[in-house]
Formats: C-alpha cells, structure tokens, sequence
C-alpha cells in the first residue's frame, strides 16, 4: 500500500460553483468562477505542499482521499479569560461560513489530480470533515491519500 500524509497551513478556500449570466454590454452569456483567484491561490499551495510528497507518477487505480479542514473558533466561543464558553462546548463542529464540505473537498481533490493520482474519478472512499482547530492548532487542511496499487 502506497501512502501520503501532508499538512497544508492556511484559511481553505471552497470551490465556487460557476455563476452564468447574461453580459448586455458584450452581448453574451459569460460564467465567473473564481473572479478574485483565491480558490486558485489556495489550490496551488496544495499543489506545491503535494509536490514534496509525490510519487514517481501519478497513481493508476482506486485511491482513497481524505481531507480534514480546520477552522478557528469564532471569537464568541471564548470567555474573556480565553477559556470555552458555553457557546464554544457546544459547539464541536464548524457550521457555517467555513464552506460546503463538498466544494472543500473538490478544492483540494483537483489540486492534487495529475500529480498524485491521474483524475479525481479514481477517489473511491472520499471522506471530508470539518473541525476547530485546538489552542494554539494552525489553520489548514491535513490530506491523506492512499493507493493499493503498486
């Protein structure tokens, strides 16, 4: 069994699902999918965290894929001492404004295809999940991929 491990520090970025319009000034339909380049910039230092870890060349055959994407606790989770709230025990996972499990994980998954595995088709288990980062836990997305195949 083949096997990658790697943590990539930063606030995750989701993949945006394409907005089509109606442009009047140029007289066409057009489709913005990342107009600032931040899933861009996000999936790159996937990419180039992914690079130190590659194999020879990408893998053939089913590979499984899981993401673990950490977020910091909303300020409202802490006391004024720094300690949980009542808000921040109950709370054991990220719900909102984090991004769509899904559109987390195409963002990493695509990063990764051509250079870990040929096309993100061959992700077969794929797990995603969301967690607060612990005191003092960067922010980030811990990958583990793996491969039968030799």
């Amino acid at each position: 069994m083949n096997s990658i491990e790697f943590f990539v520090p930063g606030i995750a970025k989701p993949t945006q699902r394409g907005r089509t319009f109606f442009n009047k000034r140029m007289g066409k339909v057009q489709t913005l999918t990342d107009p600032k380049g931040r899933v861009t910039k996000w999936r790159e230092r996937i990419y180039l965290e992914a690079q130190r870890h590659a194999p020879p060349a990408p893998w053939e055959g089913p590979v499984s894929f899981t993401a673990i994407f950490v977020f910091a606790r909303p300020d409202g989770h802490y006391t004024v001492k720094g300690e949980l709230s009542a808000e921040g025990r109950r709370r054991k996972k990220p719900l909102g404004g984090v991004g769509d499990w899904d559109n987390l994980g195409k963002a990493c998954a695509d990063a990764l295809e051509g250079l870990i595995y040929r096309n993100d088709s061959q992700l077969a288990p794929a797990m995603v999940d969301k967690v607060y980062a612990g005191r003092g836990e960067p922010e980030g997305v811990y990958v583990t991929v793996r491969s039968d195949d030799s």
